[in-house]
């Protein structure tokens, strides 16, 4: 996972030298879970080794059902209030994006 996530980390180094942003925005991403994944899967099966074994930190199933609940409308939501700033949909009021030269320009 190690060589995973360098391989991506130098690819997203790459697209930025070559100014494709918005390619290298995933790649970052997937070079960020593969170290994830590879300490995931180093600590197996002990979360904290000699302490705490992955059976005894998982979360009970009503806590993951409402995670999941809650994560049906977070996720959808944000999505939806990054693409209006993105795009410039969202009114001047709501604009969460203020710079100081934004600031003197008033």
């Amino acid at each position: 996972m190690v060589a995973v996530s360098a391989a991506f980390g130098a690819l997203t180094l790459w697209l930025l030298w070559t100014n494709r942003f918005e390619f290298a925005r995933y790649t970052s991403g997937i070079a960020v879970g593969a170290i994830l994944a590879g300490w995931v899967l180093a600590q197996r099966p002990d979360f904290l080794p000699g302490k705490l074994s992955l059976q005894d930190a998982a979360a009970g199933n009503s806590t993951l059902v409402v995670l999941v609940l809650a994560l049906l409308v977070i996720v959808p939501a944000i999505a939806v209030l990054f693409r209006l700033t993105l795009e410039g949909r969202l009114p001047e009021q709501f604009h969460p994006i203020v710079t100081v030269d934004d600031r003197r320009d008033r």
